[in-house]
């Protein structure tokens, strides 16, 4: 997809995780992007998350390995690692924000253990999805071979 010809505003995201775009049919966690319509599919080859812009995490269940966040910017992003991690109970995750702290782009929110991870499913992916999107006029992700986290534009949002 391309930039469409009329936008108000255009929304930069950068990559809060390293690894690689993947189509949303490679795993389970595509389903999320698909319903939300608006987001994208990494195969992780990182080991943390860090906020993709100044805002505050607004969820971040005990179960660990997902968060959603809100950017000052009124951007909402769910973020996922692994379709089956909820059943490590949060082994090998450490949250390093608490819920409800502002916090400046690039900051770790999340560390995690991919070996851990990969014990329960490989390759390991991650869903970014914008869960507030419905203003959203298209959602352009980059296609790049790697992305480094906070280093690599993922997205760009046209409102």
């Amino acid at each position: 997809m391309s930039a469409p010809e009329a936008y108000k505003h255009k929304i930069s995201v950068i990559s809060p995780l390293s690894g690689s775009l993947a189509d949303p049919g490679e795993s389970e966690l595509g389903q999320h992007v698909r319903l939300f319509n608006h987001g994208c599919l990494v195969k992780v080859t990182g080991s943390q998350l860090v906020a993709p812009f100044t805002g505050i995490i607004t969820e971040f269940p005990a179960t660990g390995y997902e968060l959603k966040f809100k950017g000052v910017n009124g951007l909402q992003l769910w973020i996922r690692i692994g379709s089956k991690s909820h059943l490590l109970y949060g082994k090998g995750c450490q949250q390093l924000i608490k819920k409800g702290v502002k916090v400046t782009a690039g900051t770790p929110l999340l560390k995690f253990t991919p070996a851990i991870l990969k014990q329960i499913e490989s390759p390991l992916y991650a869903s970014i999805v914008i869960v507030n999107g419905q203003k959203m006029i298209a959602c352009e992700t980059r296609k790049t071979r790697q992305s480094l986290a906070f280093e690599d534009v993922l997205m760009d949002l046209y409102l």
